[in-house]
């Protein structure tokens, strides 16, 4: 069976668009079991009749990497076959399994052959086509983080610039760098010349400049920026300033300042002080210990600073009895506790063990419960499939699992393709992209883009 429109398919995937132990690698010793959750698929339009029954990630598999085709069908026949785009030849016969909620699925994790294919199944038919190779994460990547510079600067350059949703991607970058800085190469020219920063921290330095533009004397950060008319002393026209957008700041700010110290101590020290500027200012107005979002905060600050005022804000949220509850609902105390985990300065080895324990629930949850759901992933919306991928990258950061791995690529290989509608959400040149649907890719959110490149940096 030919199928002429998969030969023209291109080969290259393109885009359009510390104290408490550091990170070292610890052995997992507790059974991750957990349970399940369903929300809607927040796509609008429906699933199409011609949508493949055989679901792949559309960008492709890593050679070494997991390897599942998805069939939503249950009653299929006991084979599938792989087979070469080429010439249509059968490279591989695999075993259909039931999941036992009306689908199937498919492993081809042994075959390790680089080139392009599409899975065909007499009942169903055929897949889309995909790769397998060794430089599909790398290019995603790559082209991710492109979307992020690009989308970033627009935003900044358009009089449209959020604080806080910039602050909210710049954390996830920043994360991203810091737990897995060999993912991200030299940045090479600038304006000043040759130099050894890596491009991601020099992209970030441009957003942190855009940031400290919103910050008025008082230390207080601006809601962000609006197109119109310009204001006089910094060329942008300011919206209200927020206690939100001002402990966000603080938070991010002290974060870069902490990074960024390695290769500029002296635009560090200078973040650093802003960064403070804007805690006092928001403690003059808030209280730090009845928000999630001054714990993170302060976990920044004190891992920089060892100053024994932030210490007490984490001091005060760590003995709450709902704290594992928060860790696992509530990003600002993941982040801040993970924080906390790669901290120099003094800590409690006891809160230290604490944070482990219930970071290892939590993942443990997140994996049994998309080992049990239809698409391989808890909940079928983006958001909340980047939230789930989070806290497995930073958990595995801490204590390594390599059966979590194989969780973390099926949140990346829903967003490519393996999802009801059998669209790529990422890249625009795989054969059922976002731009061939008229769905809105997945970059079209500078957190979520920010969110990918973390998932695809430890993967």
């Amino acid at each position: 069976m030919k199928r002429a429109r998969l030969t023209a398919l291109l080969l290259a995937l393109m885009f359009s668009l510390g104290a408490c132990g550091g990170d070292e690698t610890l052995e997992q010793t507790s059974e991750e079991t957990g349970g399940t959750e369903t929300t809607e698929s927040p796509v609008s339009f429906p699933v199409d009749a011609a949508v493949p029954l055989a679901l792949v990630d559309l960008n492709g598999y890593e050679t070494g990497g997991e390897k599942t085709v998805l069939f939503r069908s249950d009653a299929i026949g006991e084979t599938f076959e792989l087979r070469s785009v080429t010439d249509d030849s059968v490279v591989y016969t695999g075993a259909v399994r039931a999941t036992g909620g009306g689908m199937s699925y498919g492993r081809f994790t042994e075959f390790q052959t680089g080139g392009t294919y599409y899975v065909f199944n007499e009942t169903i038919g055929t897949s889309y086509a995909f790769r397998i190779g060794a430089d599909i994460y790398a290019e995603l990547l790559s082209g991710s983080l492109s979307q992020f510079y690009s989308a970033a600067r627009e935003a900044e350059e358009s009089g449209s610039g959020d604080t806080t949703v910039l602050c909210d991607a710049l954390r996830d970058l920043l994360l991203a760098y810091e737990m897995y800085p060999a993912r991200f190469a030299d940045g090479g020219d600038t304006a000043a010349g040759e130099n050894d920063i890596p491009e991601v921290l020099e992209e970030a330095r441009r957003a942190v400049e855009w940031l400290l533009q919103m910050q008025d004397a008082g230390g207080a950060f601006h809601a962000g920026d609006l197109s119109g008319e310009e204001d006089s002393n910094v060329g942008l026209t300011l919206r209200e300033t927020t206690p939100e957008s001002t402990i966000c700041a603080a938070g991010v700010l002290a974060r870069f300042a902490f990074v960024y110290g390695a290769h500029d101590t002296v635009y560090a020290e200078e973040v650093l002080s802003r960064a403070e500027q804007a805690w006092d200012s928001y403690t003059a107005v808030r209280t730090p210990l009845q928000d999630p979002a001054a714990f993170a905060a302060a976990a920044e600050l004190y891992r920089i600073t060892g100053d024994r005022r932030y210490e007490m804000v984490l001091a005060g949220f760590f003995p709450r009895e709902d704290f594992g509850t928060l860790l696992a609902e509530n990003t600002e105390i993941l982040y801040g506790s993970a924080t906390y985990l790669e901290t120099q300065q003094p800590v409690n080895p006891e809160v230290c063990n604490a944070i482990r324990t219930h970071m290892t629930a939590d993942a443990a949850e997140i994996a049994e419960g998309a080992q049990q759901a239809d698409y391989l992933v808890r909940a079928q919306d983006a958001d909340k499939v980047l939230s789930d991928a989070l806290r497995l990258c930073v958990m595995n950061h801490f204590i390594f699992r390599q059966e979590r791995v194989g969780v973390m690529e099926n949140h990346l290989h829903y967003l490519c393709g393996r999802n009801p509608e059998a669209t790529d959400y990422i890249t625009e040149s795989s054969e059922n992209s976002w731009k061939r649907t008229g769905a809105e890719p997945l970059f079209a959110s500078l957190p979520h883009t920010a969110r990918l490149v973390l998932l695809l940096a430890a993967l």
